[in-house]
């Protein structure tokens, strides 16, 4: 452990209230007005780590102008941000109390009146942060102080983003996995509403004692977060009002437009319950949060129970009665060969069924794929990697299932995963036709990365191939991913697939994106366009015939390509997405 010094900057340190891996938070004094402060220090044994120094540096900085500027009675203020022989350091109002997370340690943890009335606190001090354009993006028990009058205060805006801020872009993930949004999970950017999320995993844990989104491992945990819903608070803690149920399930909404709309109506709702007020609004007669019982329960996910997999118990109990059934039949003096026969042949069914397909679990979950069952088949693999993590074959699964279902983030995760186990998974092309449909800007980014990355020059003849597919987003996608590899791609050639689109404002932009590289072999492509006959042409104009004069003028000889191929893509990719 570092010696404790005995200043650091101007302020006099008393004594150390606690200590993490990278950085250590002293109780210290201000001599110039006596004021009593909290100094959080990166430890001065990795100052000589340019890179690291640097990082706290601009962690402490992004805390000072987004607390800074944050004086509210549920928020830490911040009163400097400065170094000290090159350690930075950030000082905070220091407060009596404890983290909410040794609260929660308690046998028993907080009432549930108790836990509204601290996740209300936290809300209407992120209510005030939000109005003024900062968003936390890290809530958790351990960045939420309980003073010792029960006050509750927002502390670590260390990865807050304030309006304006650009030092954190989408594709970026920030934060504690357990109580991220879906959104924030996925890279997406993110608004206030992720913050209401996160107070909603709080409230979730006060509530019950357990967090809504458990794994083993972070694939798993992820996938939760995204795809599934946690059972009702009071199946859990009988002892809670149900209303609890409609405030966690809202707040808790994997589409931010479904979720409270501001921190301030969250608190009210919970002020409500908590006073016998009830909420704001009545609830719907559904909630989106499940029912934890009835059939057979996978990873929080049940089954009816006609569908559930079938197990090797239920088959192993068939064989006995079975074999019990033979057996009586051969003792009996009257029964004829055949009669024993078949016994024996139902008996060998039996052993067949045991120790073939029927009870692979693997097998069952490619049905649930093929026949669009994505929450089962999410369950199901969650589980099997939960219980195994070394699972190759089920992280493979779910990169395939979760491709299947849409979500190409989760996909290159669990990818990622199976090829780190095991490295004969790049002989399969599969995936990469899969991960090559991934849509937007983002995802799409990811995929073709991820590709490049881990397949390399060894994709060629797939994308290649992908050039050809009709698909918008595998043909562009391909694109990149070859010209990311070095090779040279004709963009005119997926330019008159998208010519050729159902679409008219496409085609149109399709068209200006032929004029602009400027190359004569477009001129019979848009002359043949210029022949056929849509139902809807109205948003063509003249297009058409002034890329031709404009091509027409071009000199013969090597295209004048004035865009490249990304930027030709984005421009298709915002027609693409609006329609």
């Amino acid at each position: 452990m570092d010696k404790i010094p005995q200043k650091i900057g101007r302020y006099e340190v008393l004594e150390i209230m606690g200590e993490g891996g990278m950085g250590v938070v002293y109780k210290a004094r201000d001599p110039n007005i006596g004021r009593l402060v909290a100094l959080k220090v990166m430890k001065p044994s990795l100052a000589a780590d340019k890179d690291t120094a640097e990082m706290f540096r601009e962690r402490f900085e992004r805390e000072a102008n987004a607390a800074g500027v944050l004086q509210h009675p549920n928020i830490v203020s911040v009163y400097d941000a400065d170094e000290d022989d090159g350690a930075p350091f950030i000082a905070m109002e220091y407060v009596e109390g404890r983290a909410l997370e040794d609260v929660l340690e308690e046998k028993g943890g907080p009432l549930p009146d108790q836990a509204a009335s601290i996740v209300a606190q936290v809300a209407r001090g992120l209510a005030f942060a939000h109005e003024n354009g900062v968003i936390h993006r890290d809530i958790k028990p351990g960045n939420i102080i309980i003073t010792d009058d029960g006050t509750a205060k927002v502390m670590d805006f260390g990865i807050a983003r304030t309006k304006g801020s650009d030092l954190t872009r989408t594709g970026t993930v920030l934060g504690s996995p357990n109580y991220m949004s879906p959104e924030q999970i996925t890279g997406q950017d993110v608004d206030y509403r992720s913050d209401i999320f996160s107070i909603g995993v709080v409230l979730y844990q006060l509530l019950t004692g357990e967090k809504p989104f458990l794994g083993e491992n972070q694939t798993s945990i992820s996938y939760r977060v995204v795809r599934i819903d946690p059972v009702k608070p009071s199946k859990i803690n009988p002892v809670i009002d149900p209303l609890y149920d409609h405030v966690t399930a809202k707040a808790l909404a994997k589409r931010p437009d479904d979720r409270y709309q501001s921190a301030l109506d969250l608190a009210d709702d919970l002020e409500g319950i908590a006073e016998g007020r009830g909420l704001k609004e009545e609830p719907p007669e559904s909630t989106r949060i499940v029912e934890g019982g009835g059939g057979t329960k996978v990873l929080g996910v049940p089954l009816p129970r006609d569908e559930a997999m079938p197990g090797r118990e239920f088959l192993e109990s068939s064989l006995i009665k079975v074999k019990n059934q033979a057996s009586a039949l051969l003792e009996k003096k009257e029964a004829k060969p055949a009669i024993a026969a078949a016994a024996l042949i139902i008996l060998i069914i039996a052993l067949v069924m045991i120790f073939t397909g029927d009870d692979d679990p693997y097998a069952k979950i490619e049905k649930y794929i093929k026949s669009g069952k994505h929450e089962k088949a999410a369950a199901a693999l969650i589980g099997l990697t939960e219980k195994n993590p070394n699972d190759h074959r089920a992280f493979y699964l779910l990169g395939a299932e979760s491709a299947a279902s849409g979500d190409f983030n989760a996909a290159v995760r669990a990818y990622s995963s199976a090829l780190a186990l095991n490295p004969e998974y790049k002989k399969d092309a599969s995936p990469v036709e899969k991960l090559l449909r991934a849509p937007e800007d983002e995802e799409a980014d990811l995929a073709v990365s991820y590709i490049v990355s881990e397949w390399g020059k060894a994709a060629y003849k797939r994308l290649k191939e992908a050039l050809k597919d009709p698909d918008y987003n595998t043909h562009w996608n391909a694109a990149t991913a070859l010209e990311e590899l070095g090779y040279r791609v004709d963009t005119l050639d997926l330019l008159v697939m998208d010519l050729n689109n159902e679409d008219c404002e496409m085609r149109k932009v399709a068209v200006e994106k032929m004029d602009e590289l400027g190359d004569r072999k477009a001129i019979p492509k848009l002359e043949a366009a210029r022949g056929r006959h849509w139902d809807d042409n109205s948003c063509m104009g003249d297009s058409i015939d002034v890329a031709i004069e404009n091509l027409s003028k071009v000199k013969s000889g090597k295209p004048t390509r004035k865009q490249p191929l990304k930027k030709i893509k984005k421009g298709l990719d915002k027609i693409f997405k609006k329609n």
